[in-house]
């Protein structure tokens, strides 16, 4: 772990295994006090996320001290990868497409000091091309301090809403959820209910809770594994029969188990898994990873059929907040009653490739991205007026 010091704080850099795994108390601890609380700051989140990660990443877990207390943390990894013809050296958060949200990890009383001795040690290396850190919610300490760090270090940057999480509020009565659905919804519901009556002998959706010493975890794990290979998502490379998705289901699995967070709804249509939601459940939030179901059974609509009784279960258990995650997926805007806009961070150093992405990025392709919808704006002005000559 390599150090950089400040007049008051210090940096320490995790760039190995030893180093990050030997972080856990601290992190965690550092976690409890963040506002707000998520299972996606939790350490074990970012250890299941860096099995995936470790192929094409390196750690680069910014550590923040205050003589021996942990303060500040910026879980990075860098990554080296082609962009516009060029090899580009990246700061990115540790995240997977699973991961629902990220942000510098802060003591709520220091929040300014840590982010300014992590812009200052940014802005002074030039071992890196661009920052980009992606899910950030619109309260993201980075949100609220990037400003301040590119003006006063003469940097370029932006930061660019790109993605939404859906959810619902669990407050209240399910009857009066429901009723604020579509007409178009309950009819199509009942259709499938009737469908599956009428196809199959029998129809269960179970809950699962498997503790990390109950035998039966693995096997529910392996479920879970096998309906994402026989999921129309097959074809993204992010199901869980690829090497490195598999490496973060397990990791995470077992760490979740331990801690008590994992729920695994399965789906059986005559005794046989057809579908299943992958879920952490941590203080009063429910967060939905993974709902997959196979494609032999697409006739039958399991997802559908599984989206609505499981919601309807959680309302009767009285949580929270139900996270869908980042998507604007059809399945999910039939649902979602709240909407969390999430937005990228993307920062260029003053390196030779830092200053040609930053030109591409913030100048090239916005203007080219204008001068297209203009000629498309054109051409249909055009077309509209041929059709009135006519």
């Amino acid at each position: 772990m390599t150090a950089h010091n400040s007049a008051q704080l210090s940096i320490r850099i995790a760039a190995d295994e030893s180093a990050f795994n030997a972080l856990k108390p601290d992190w965690n601890a550092l976690a409890e006090s963040a506002n707000p609380q998520s299972v996606f700051y939790q350490h074990e989140w970012f250890d299941a996320a860096w099995q995936w990660r470790k192929t094409d990443g390196l750690l680069h877990i910014m550590c923040v001290y205050q003589q021996a207390k942990l303060i500040g943390l910026l879980p990075t990894i860098e990554t080296c990868a082609s962009a516009y013809g060029i090899r580009v050296r990246q700061l990115e958060f540790l995240s997977v497409p699973d991961t629902q949200a990220c942000d510098v990890l802060a003591v709520p009383d220091a929040e300014g000091a840590v982010l300014e001795i992590l812009f200052n040690w940014l802005a002074s290396t030039r071992g890196w091309d661009r920052v980009q850190l992606s899910g950030l919610h619109e309260n993201a300490r980075v949100v609220k301090h990037w400003t301040k760090w590119v003006r006063s270090r003469a940097l370029a940057g932006q930061v660019t809403q790109n993605q939404v999480s859906l959810g619902v509020s669990l407050a209240g009565t399910w009857a009066d959820y429901y009723a604020r659905r579509s007409r178009r919804l309950k009819k199509g519901n009942n259709l499938i209910a009737n469908r599956l009556k009428q196809t199959w002998r029998s129809v269960e959706l179970n809950a699962l809770c498997p503790r990390a010493d109950d035998p039966d975890c693995r096997r529910i794990v392996d479920e879970v594994a096998r309906i994402s290979a026989s999921s129309w998502k097959r074809s993204t490379g992010n199901t869980f029969d690829h090497a490195a998705p598999r490496r973060f289901l397990d990791r995470l699995s077992a760490l979740a188990a331990e801690r008590g967070w994992l729920q695994v709804w399965v789906l059986r249509f005559d005794g046989k898994a057809v579908a299943s939601e992958y879920q952490l459940m941590f203080g009063d939030t429910v967060s939905a990873l993974r709902a997959d179901y196979d494609e032999a059974y697409e006739a039958s609509s399991p997802g559908t059929y599984m989206n609505w009784k499981l919601l309807e279960r959680l309302f009767e258990r009285g949580r929270g907040h139900y996270n869908m995650g980042p998507g604007r997926n059809a399945y999910k805007l039939r649902w979602a009653e709240v909407t969390l806009p999430l937005s990228t961070l993307s920062v260029y150093n003053r390196t030779l490739r830092g200053r040609w992405l930053h030109l591409i990025d913030l100048w090239l392709k916005p203007r080219w991205h204008a001068i297209r919808s203009w000629r498309k704006a054109r051409t249909s002005e055009a077309g509209d007026a041929g059709k009135d000559g006519d």
